[in-house]
């Protein structure tokens, strides 16, 4: 097996990926978003109507935008490559699918209101699928350019860091994988305070929505212990120096750091 996987990663670096890089990633997914909400700027009708609709076709446009990264590199690759970039996708798809149940029970709009609700869905759901195409460009960028790595790395970190964050960027590009991984933990234990806090102070109709939470964030935890798994695989499976195979498996981390932050914060604001 060892032997197999890395000859699937020397296949990888004689592919031409160049237009899958993180920097060619982050420009067509704003201008995918521009265009759809160009689209809705003179539409007239119920607000709330054309809200959800905006949030579903900037999701589903995201979504498909993934997908087709994906195929790409599948396309570019030996047969054997496509099991682990398909498992790699299909964990990363279920992660998101609990992501955007665990955020619609946070957020109701019936205690939040339609646009702050739709607009907390969109944007933790696109940026989570942003950010698992920039796990797969990132390799691009390893193999196209090591020299220019660090600078490209840069760039995701800048444009997934979180206002709220209290440890700054360079903090967090600094950290050892234990230190992330002890972030990660403390991060899902801030989460899990401030809904039993809100638990002692609400209703009973909210103290159920708030149990149903909690077992949404059990299950979206699960679903990323797989979903890091699967993408530890593929990247083991390269033919990738030790330093920057830990740079990529922290930054998926921190993208899931960054997750967690922005619903505890907005959780925090809206209560």
């Amino acid at each position: 097996m060892k032997k197999i996987l890395v000859n699937i990663g020397l296949l990888f670096i004689g592919m031409n990926l160049n237009a899958i890089t993180s920097e060619s990633v982050l420009t067509e997914s704003k201008e995918i978003e521009q265009r759809i909400y160009k689209k809705y700027e003179n539409i007239q009708g119920d607000p709330e109507k054309i809200a959800i609709s905006v949030s579903n076709e900037i999701i589903l446009a995201a979504n498909k935008n993934y997908e087709k990264y994906k195929d790409l590199i599948i396309s570019k690759s030996h047969k054997k490559f496509k099991n682990y970039i398909e498992k790699y996708y299909t964990d990363s798809q279920s992660a998101i699918y609990h992501l955007i149940q665990m955020n619609d029970t946070l957020f109701p709009k019936e205690i939040y209101g339609y646009q702050y609700s739709t607009e907390n869905k969109t944007a933790v759901t696109t940026i989570a699928i942003e950010s698992h195409i920039l796990n797969l460009s990132i390799l691009d960028d390893y193999y196209s350019n090591k020299a220019g790595f660090e600078s490209n790395e840069k760039k995701v970190y800048d444009y997934l860091y979180f206002r709220g964050e209290s440890k700054t960027k360079k903090e967090y590009m600094e950290m050892t994988p234990k230190e992330i991984n002890a972030i990660l933990d403390l991060k899902r234990m801030e989460l899990n305070r401030e809904i039993l806090q809100q638990q002692s102070k609400s209703g009973e109709s909210r103290k159920k929505e708030l149990i149903e939470i909690s077992k949404n964030i059990n299950n979206l935890n699960k679903e990323y212990i797989n979903y890091f798994k699967s993408y530890e695989t593929l990247i083991s499976g390269m033919k990738i120096e030790t330093k920057y195979k830990e740079k990529m498996l922290k930054l998926a981390k921190f993208e899931m750091a960054m997750s967690l932050t922005f619903l505890t914060n907005e959780l925090k604001a809206g209560k």
